[in-house]
């Protein structure tokens, strides 16, 4: 019973923060948790209350630790006396995945060695970018960022998000509801957002700053060479473009430059 009433606690500490900054991995998160409490706020950071994708691979089976967190939330959020400040973020899907398969590419290339002994196959020693695309394809949960807002944000604060209007030209929409205040930021916009998140969250000054980025980590040069390796079917780029999310949050001027940077047009 200690460790329910632990786990409780430690669900409620989110909403007892200056913020919530609620959004999924590799979307900028981390600069923008930086520069907040740079800023002398306190940042609940938080991916996945729901927890179906917490290990962001491919994962048929529903979580119950999951259903159980989304209970407990509801019921947290129901009992705040205080306006709940959220604060999220998009970014082009299809550049998120390949961070995120970065990010776990330990973890990625592992999962593809399993099942190709040697990283051989049909007598042919596939290069790395080979494995990694295999691992891109295979492992990672594409459709991640395009059941983000379904599977927590209307799940847990009950908040449709496709039912508002998102001003793809400006790059950030304020939704309220109820007891709750939540900012969408565009990731490719966020750096000409400094003044909105600074109204938002009624700061004196905000200036974004820079915690950490792609080309710093160990795996910078792979990341790169990949990128530039990286060409998707059109049948993949058509699911990711066409989709639900990325026709809310971007024009279609910025969908059809997105196709053709991986297209390496």
């Amino acid at each position: 019973m200690s460790r329910f009433f632990g786990h409780l606690k430690h669900l409620n500490s989110f909403f007892e923060a200056d913020l919530l900054l609620y959004t999924m991995g590799k979307t900028g998160s981390n600069s923008l948790s930086y520069s907040l409490e740079e800023q002398g706020l306190t940042v609940g950071c938080k991916h996945y209350f729901g927890g179906d994708q917490q290990h962001f691979f491919y994962n048929k089976k529903k979580s119950f630790r999951g259903n159980v967190n989304k209970i407990l939330t509801r019921s947290l959020l129901k009992k705040k006396n205080q306006r709940l400040k959220v604060v999220t973020l998009v970014r082009d899907p299809i550049a998120r995945n390949i961070s995120m398969t970065f990010f776990l590419l330990d973890k990625v290339i592992y999962k593809v060695l399993e099942k190709i002994p040697n990283g051989q196959l049909a007598g042919k020693y596939l290069s790395l970018n080979e494995i990694i695309e295999r691992g891109f394809i295979e492992v990672i949960n594409q459709e991640g960022p395009l059941t983000y807002f379904d599977q927590e944000f209307k799940d847990v604060l009950e908040v449709d998000i496709f039912q508002y209007p998102f001003d793809k030209k400006k790059g950030y929409t304020i939704i309220q509801k109820g007891k709750i205040d939540i900012l969408i930021l565009k990731l490719e916009k966020l750096a000409e957002l400094n003044e909105i998140i600074q109204s938002f969250l009624n700061l004196n000054s905000f200036k974004l700053l820079t915690a950490n980025s792609g080309n710093k980590y160990w795996y910078a040069d792979l990341y790169k060479n990949f990128k530039n390796y990286f060409k998707p079917t059109e049948a993949y780029l058509n699911k990711m473009y066409s989709s639900k999310y990325a026709t809310h949050f971007y024009t279609s001027e910025e969908i059809v430059k997105f196709r053709a940077h991986w297209n390496k047009e």
